[in-house]
């Protein structure tokens, strides 16, 4: 195996080897997409394709888990509740990427257009 992989197991345990692969991974998918930006030649959208990405996720899940604090309803079921935390989470995230406009009207056509090839390919 590599050295990194190998020192990190060992010194770390399983927690090394999970670390590894994080790392693999993400250095795997920075290059593809730098490749795929190079190739293409297609501008980079820091603001658009992080910032307010990021921004919507941390409000959505934030806005969630005080809801839930304060609410009066509970659930005792932990998979329940981690449902209507992914529910809620990505329900609030759609709308302020909306609301912040991060997608475009464009965007939105072109989704619309991919979902109505895919359900036309399942009438044939």
């Amino acid at each position: 195996g590599l050295p990194g992989v190998s020192y990190l197991k060992d010194k770390m345990g399983i927690e090394g080897y999970i670390v590894t692969i994080y790392v693999a991974e993400i250095f795997n998918a920075v290059c593809s997409i730098v490749r795929l930006l190079n190739a293409s030649e297609m501008k980079v959208r820091v603001v658009k394709w992080v910032f307010k990405p990021l921004l919507c996720a941390v409000g959505a899940t934030t806005t969630v888990y005080l809801l839930t604090r304060v609410s009066p309803i509970t659930l005792s079921d932990p998979t329940g509740k981690l449902c209507l935390h992914i529910i809620l989470s990505a329900l609030i995230y759609l709308l302020l990427l909306c609301g912040i406009q991060a997608v475009e009207a464009e965007e939105f056509h072109w989704i619309r257009k991919m979902l109505s090839k895919k359900h036309s390919e399942k009438d044939t």
